[in-house]
């Protein structure tokens, strides 16, 4: 496996083990914006590992303009992956 895909491996499989680090299981926007930003670790995971300190005590790396721009591609992606998920289908019921 390359490293490139154990990112979204581990997430998917968090989702379905119910551990992924969402906003509502961690309770606090701060937290969820530094699991957000922060290298990937699999301490993120919300499980009986889960260390609160230590996420707070993590470091975000990411300069405030690639953070924006980054928000700003996904606000223009979210319509777009629905507009296109909604012609896909609409498609193969022709």
């Amino acid at each position: 496996m390359y490293p490139v895909d154990m990112v979204p491996y581990c997430n998917r499989l968090a989702k379905k083990m119910d551990t992924y680090p969402s906003l509502k299981k961690l309770k606090s926007v701060r937290r969820w914006i530094k699991v957000s930003l922060s290298p990937f670790s699999t301490m993120h995971y919300n499980d009986e590992d889960f260390d609160a300190d230590y996420i707070d005590e993590q470091r975000v790396y990411s300069p405030l303009i690639i953070t924006a721009l980054l928000v700003l591609i996904k606000f223009f992606d979210i319509p777009y992956t629905k507009i296109k998920n909604i012609t896909a289908s609409g498609n193969k019921n022709d």
